[in-house]
């Protein structure tokens, strides 16, 4: 699971992670009826998040520190982002 977590991040975003993330909530929904979606969040420190390379399928990569978040976030992503302040 790590090494997919690794992978896309690179992918994604063009940023390679030192460290190994680490699971910190996860939660199942139905956004439409019988089609389950899995959320995982994982928690890691970025080194290097002003070096981002979008990949074709983004516009824009950007990453905020814990106390500049966008306030109109998901009530799931303010949970994740809650679990993950308690392990930093």
């Amino acid at each position: 699971m790590v090494d997919v977590v690794l992978r896309e991040v690179r992918e994604e975003t063009g940023v390679s992670l030192t460290e190994p993330p680490t699971i910190v909530d996860a939660e199942l929904f139905w956004p439409i009826p019988d089609k389950q979606i899995t959320l995982v969040c994982f928690g890691c420190r970025i080194d290097n998040a002003a070096e981002t390379t979008p990949s074709h399928e983004h516009d824009d990569v950007r990453f905020f520190s814990l106390d500049s978040l966008p306030r109109a976030l998901p009530d799931t992503y303010r949970r994740f982002i809650d679990a993950a302040r308690r392990l930093v």
